[in-house]
């Protein structure tokens, strides 16, 4: 009697409740398209709980930010919606190849745990047309998230950023008296505020207290005090910037080191723009940072920068927009042959062989771009070898396993 294998077919109304392997020595087109759907029917559980476990582990800070500002900024429903809109795909951009990872080796290792692959082998299938859907199917799916990478995900970066702007902007007109705020940080500098009463109008604030810390490479870390009589807070959209103006008061300057005051500034009128969360703020106009820049306005900006060390982190986000996506071919790539090496089934297994291989893939990720960084002339070889190293490591299991 030939033996059979069943697990997967329902993957169309036409597939059979078994697949006979004795049919399959003198395989057709048909037969052969009909082991490819089997084999991906296959992969889709495990990656789909793979997809799952790793957007959960991604998505729990994220949640744990999200709840603070339903509770401390009185965000709407809507917005909190918004926010996820924007946040789920930027985090799956990153979930979907590892959960890649879990699908070939519990998939594979599932296959030859009930030793189906070795059935299919000898029936006459070679081992790489078992797994060339897997390794297109990657390929595909590494392109997809590259293009993906070129502008739509900094898009979503930026009206996450705008989302948190606006947030931080609504929470500015509802300031409680003596409360200590400190939202208003931004670069360089950490900045604590708070006022003894409002005033009558909008905006107006009595009894106003700041206080600054200011990082100067020059002159080390310097606290600023400043206090005034009144004061108004609004917000300035276009800026991005908190609008600060602030009259009849004065200003200490220390060390911090010394705690002895530099200079004692008075004044009837003091104007600043605060940009908070801590993004940049440079002659008085909003500098996106590399992460919401699109794939050509990262090569524009490191074209026009003249400062080395922000032209060499320009460089390594480009190479980073294209790397991480094809981690899901690489990942594919050794997935495979470690699941039919180790039979990787059980999902415990292949969750904790998953962890192990990201980790060594991160390790690898972190040099590159730590030498990246630095303005090498290896950046490019260093920014790939996560996926060359995986890659080639497994190309060498898959020829092994292919040759036993």
């Amino acid at each position: 009697m030939s033996p059979t294998f069943s697990k997967g077919c329902d993957l169309s109304a036409d597939c059979p409740q078994s697949l006979d392997i004795a049919s399959l020595g003198s395989y057709g087109p048909g037969v052969l398209k009909l082991v490819h759907r089997y084999v991906l029917r296959e992969l889709l559980s495990p990656t789909l709980l793979g997809l799952v476990v790793f957007t959960f582990v991604l998505l729990l800070r994220e949640l744990f930010d999200i709840i603070n500002l339903v509770i401390n900024r009185g965000a709407s429903g809507w917005t909190v919606l918004q926010v996820f809109a924007c946040l789920i795909p930027q985090v799956m951009a990153l979930t979907i190849p590892m959960a890649i990872l879990v699908g070939a080796l519990m998939g594979f290792g599932r296959m030859a745990t009930d030793r189906e692959i070795m059935a299919m082998r000898t029936s006459g299938i070679h081992l790489f047309w078992l797994v060339s859907p897997a390794l297109l199917l990657a390929f595909g799916l590494s392109l997809a998230l590259g293009l993906l990478n070129m502008g739509f995900m900094p898009r979503l970066h930026t009206r996450l950023s705008d989302l948190t702007y606006q947030l931080v902007f609504q929470s500015i007109t509802t300031l409680e008296p003596g409360r200590l705020y400190d939202e208003f940080s931004s670069g360089s500098e950490e900045m604590n505020f708070t006022f003894e009463r409002a005033g009558d109008g909008e905006g107006q604030l009595r009894g106003v207290v700041i206080q600054m810390i200011h990082e100067d490479r020059e002159r080390g870390q310097r606290l600023i005090h400043t206090v005034a009589e009144r004061g108004t807070i609004a917000p300035d959209l276009d800026r991005r910037a908190v609008h600060i103006v602030l009259e009849n008061g004065t200003t200490q300057v220390r060390s911090r080191a010394e705690q002895e005051a530099i200079r004692v500034v008075k004044f009837e009128r003091l104007e600043q723009f605060i940009q908070p969360a801590l993004r940049r703020m440079e002659d008085g106009q909003y500098q996106k940072p590399p992460s919401e820049m699109s794939f050509r306005e990262l090569g524009e900006a490191a074209g026009a920068s003249s400062d080395s060390d922000y032209r060499a982190e320009l460089r390594a986000e480009r190479l980073r927009r294209w790397v991480f996506p094809f981690a899901a071919l690489a990942f594919t790539l050794i997935g495979i042959p470690f699941g039919i090496i180790t039979k990787t089934s059980g999902k415990g297994l292949g969750l904790m062989f998953s962890f192990l291989l990201i980790l060594v893939y991160f390790g690898l990720l972190e040099w590159g771009s730590a030498v990246a960084e630095s303005g090498s002339a290896l950046t490019p070889l260093a920014m790939w070898s996560p996926n060359v190293v995986l890659g080639s490591i497994g190309l060498g299991m898959l020829w092994w396993v292919a040759r036993r």
